[in-house]
């Protein structure tokens, strides 16, 4: 890339005609949110193989496999690990309801709670689903708690290659197990929005089922990610990590157009959640922490109607800019092409 210089003459970085659009929208995008660019910076470290994380008032609770559950408390200035327990499990996903702390425990192939609010809480099995003959049971990561309805993903007895969705309602003693779905996927995670339950199947998709249905169907939300792997509810807005591409990416549920859009990267991220606009994120063995508020950009659609002229093929400029203002240009390649300050109606 040669170096610019002089009035942005220099034909060799001229934009093409065809491409002016993809550039008003990198402008647009630079000039209205430097702040995009900010990195979540860790929080907390050295856990061992941490999966998932949950946030209960002031506490975050990280399960961990083969390292049990840990607790580590948000208004400590120098926060610290608190094993909890008593018990080593194979902890995988985590939800909550009342005082308990509820999670699949692989190894054991049983739904156990802990009542959190003890001074010595201790783990305890809850559900045990035991099979008939010489079929081995498997549970799977995806647990969520809704309206006193316990939702989990176990495998099939009679057929190993199947999951089941189930629900058991957490106030009746009977613990009846009814089961809901069956699946052709390995599934990973559970959300609950509005009354569909929300999970990652096995060819790296997000996809849905109504929970209101009699006899509910998989609904296709998201396709064609790169190992997704956790999911958290803000809002509308459902925010999901990619092992695979190092990030976590985020869709308006009440949009029409499902199109991810890039929130933060993060080395191997897999458990999120929400403390107010505090996204906490476990990358590798740390949790990060990453504020939305950066993500927030006002009067887009005002500065996209101040761009002109529209298209161009040589010059354009930005009105109603109060203050000098940084702008950068990217091409398609993500490359940095040029950079600079500008003031109301200059030309860029």
């Amino acid at each position: 890339m040669h170096k610019h210089v002089g009035k942005y003459k220099n034909p060799k970085f001229r934009m093409k005609k065809n491409d002016i659009y993809f550039y008003l929208f990198i402008i647009t995008f630079f000039v209205c949110s430097k702040n995009l660019k900010a990195q979540a910076t860790p929080y907390i470290g050295d856990f061992t193989l941490p999966e998932d994380i949950i946030i209960i008032n002031d506490n975050i609770y990280v399960s961990e496999l083969g390292g049990g559950l840990t607790k580590v408390t948000i208004t400590e200035s120098n926060p610290t690990q608190t094993n909890i327990g008593n018990s080593a499990v194979d902890a995988r996903g985590l939800t909550f309801d009342g005082n308990y702390l509820y999670f699949p425990d692989i190894n054991n192939n049983s739904i156990r709670r802990i009542n959190i609010l003890e001074t010595s809480p201790v783990i305890s099995d809850f559900l045990v689903y035991e099979y008939s003959g010489n079929n081995v049971f498997f549970i799977g990561h995806g647990i969520v708690v809704s309206d006193n309805f316990l939702y989990f993903v176990r495998s099939s007895e009679d057929d190993q290659s199947k999951m089941i969705i189930s629900k058991v309602n957490i106030t009746d003693p009977s613990l009846l197990v009814e089961d809901i779905i069956v699946v052709d996927h390995y599934i990973r995670d559970f959300v609950f929005y509005q009354n569909f339950i929300y999970f990652v199947n096995s060819d790296s998709d997000i996809v849905k089922i109504n929970t209101s249905d009699s006899n509910p169907i998989v609904e296709n939300v998201i396709s064609n990610l790169n190992e997704p792997t956790y999911m958290a509810i803000k809002g509308n807005e459902l925010f999901f990590s990619e092992t695979q591409e190092n990030k976590i990416s985020k869709v308006n549920l009440n949009s029409s157009d499902l199109t991810p859009s890039f929130v933060v990267s993060i080395a191997s991220p897999k458990g999120i959640a929400f403390k107010n606009d505090d996204l906490f994120i476990i990358g590798g063995d740390w949790i990060y922490k990453f504020s939305i508020s950066t993500l927030k950009i006002d009067n887009v659609d005002s500065l996209n109607k101040n761009i002109f002229p529209n298209p161009s093929n040589d010059f354009i400029k930005i009105n109603n800019i109060t203050t000098n203002t940084i702008y950068e240009i990217y091409n398609t390649l993500g490359i940095k092409v040029l950079e600079g300050k500008i003031n109301n109606k200059e030309k860029i």
